[in-house]
C-alpha cells in the first residue's frame, strides 16, 4: 500500500466508529439511512449465484443516469445479476422505483479495506462501473488487486475538483491509473481526467440523454396535459435544492409571464416537500399537491410534485417526473 493511501486509510478507520451515529442522525428525516447499516461495513445477506455486474450510483441523479447502462447490461447478459449500489437513501429508493426486483440493491461499503474486501468477496463482480465522480482509493485498489476491471462512466470533473485532486496527487494518481477505462461526458472532463493520470478517457456524452421516455410516461403526460389545461404553458423546475425554490419564486414574482403559466415544482429530496409547501403558503401562492389528485384550475399557480412513484411494472418504469417533462414537450414546449 502506498504511504499516502495508508495515511488516508488510517484516518478513515479512526472516523469509522462515528459513522453509525451520523447515519442514525440522518435517519431522523430519512429512515432509509437506518436500514441495513451492516452493509456499509461489508456485511451482506443472501447468496449471489452466477455472473454479476456491479453499477455504483451514489444518489438520485446518478441512479437515473444509470438506467441505459443497466438496461444494456441486462440485454447483453440476460443470465447475469446486476448489483446496484448507493450511498444515499434517496438514491436507493429511486433505484427500487426504477428497477424493482430487476436488480439487486445494496449500500456501497465505506472505503475501509476490510469492508471493501468483504463486498468483493460476497458479490464477486465480473466488472464494476462507477458513475460520474465516485472515486474511492481503497475501493479501486482492492478491485485492481482482485483483477476486477473498474470503469468510470458518465465521468465529469470540474476545474475546481481537478485542482483539489492535484493537491493530493500522490493519492489520486495511482487510483486513477488503476481504472480499466474512463468514459467522460465532455472533452474538457476527459482532458482534466487525463492530466490527473486516468487511462485515455473517451468522450461518450451524458448517459442521461440516452434514456428513452417509456410509452407509459407519454400516456400519463397526455393525461397531465389535459389536467393542466390543453393550451396553458407549463414550467418544470425539477430536482430543486434548499434555497432554490425561493430564488425561483422571487424571479417569477418580478415578472408577469404571459399565458397564465403553471409552475410544476419538484423538490429533489422528499423530506423537503412539506417545507416547500409551507413556503408557498407563506407567500400566499395558490397550489395543489400532485398526490392529492385535485383539479388544477386556472387560479392555481403551482403544482407541487413528488419525485417518483413506485410503479408495478417492468423496467423501464415511467416516473411521474419524466411524465411531467414529457408533458411539456407534448404541449410543444421545452
Amino acid at each position: 500500500m502506498e504511504p499516502t493511501r495508508a495515511a488516508y486509510t488510517l484516518f478513515g478507520l479512526a472516523l469509522l466508529p462515528l459513522l453509525p451515529l451520523r447515519l442514525w442522525w440522518r435517519g431522523r428525516r430519512e429512515p432509509g439511512y437506518r436500514r441495513l447499516i451492516g452493509e456499509r461495513f461489508g456485511r451482506y445477506r443472501g447468496a449471489v449465484t452466477g455472473p454479476t455486474f456491479w453499477v455504483h450510483a451514489v444518489s438520485v441523479g446518478e441512479t437515473r443516469a444509470a438506467v441505459p447502462l443497466v438496461q444494456r447490461l441486462k440485454a447483453a447478459y440476460p443470465q447475469a445479476t446486476v448489483v446496484l449500489t448507493h450511498m444515499t437513501a434517496a438514491g436507493r429508493e429511486t433505484g427500487h422505483a426504477l428497477f424493482g426486483d430487476g436488480v439487486a440493491q445494496a449500500w456501497l461499503p465505506y472505503d475501509a479495506p476490510f469492508a471493501v474486501g468483504s463486498f468483493y468477496a460476497h458479490y464477486r463482480p465480473l466488472a464494476g462501473f462507477l458513475l460520474e465522480t465516485e472515486l474511492w482509493p481503497n475501493l479501486i485498489a482492492k478491485a485492481h488487486a482482485a483483477h476486477i476491471p473498474m470503469y468510470l462512466v458518465n465521468a465529469r470533473l470540474s476545474e475546481r475538483s481537478a485542482a483539489l485532486y492535484r493537491r493530493f496527487r500522490a493519492l489520486t494518481e495511482p487510483m486513477l491509473r488503476r481504472l480499466a477505462g474512463v468514459a467522460a461526458q465532455t472533452p474538457a472532463d476527459a482532458q482534466r481526467l487525463r492530466a490527473l493520470g486516468a487511462p485515455d478517457p473517451l468522450v461518450t456524452g451524458n448517459l442521461k440523454f440516452d434514456a428513452s421516455i417509456p410509452s407509459g410516461a407519454l400516456e400519463l403526460a397526455a393525461g397531465l396535459r389535459l389536467r393542466f389545461g390543453a393550451t396553458r404553458p407549463v414550467w418544470l423546475a425539477a430536482s430543486t435544492r434548499d434555497g432554490e425554490e425561493a430564488l425561483l419564486l422571487d424571479a417569477l414574482a418580478r415578472r408577469t409571464l404571459p399565458g397564465n403559466p403553471l409552475l410544476v415544482l419538484v423538490p429533489r429530496h422528499p423530506q423537503r416537500f412539506a417545507l416547500v409547501a409551507d413556503l408557498l403558503r407563506a407567500r400566499g401562492l395558490p397550489f395543489v399537491r400532485r398526490s392529492a389528485d385535485a383539479p388544477v384550475t386556472a387560479d392555481i399557480g403551482v403544482l407541487l410534485g413528488t419525485r417518483w412513484e413506485k410503479w408495478r411494472r417492468t423496467v423501464p418504469r415511467p416516473t411521474w417526473l419524466s411524465s411531467a417533462a414529457a408533458c411539456c414537450r407534448w404541449g410543444g414546449r421545452t
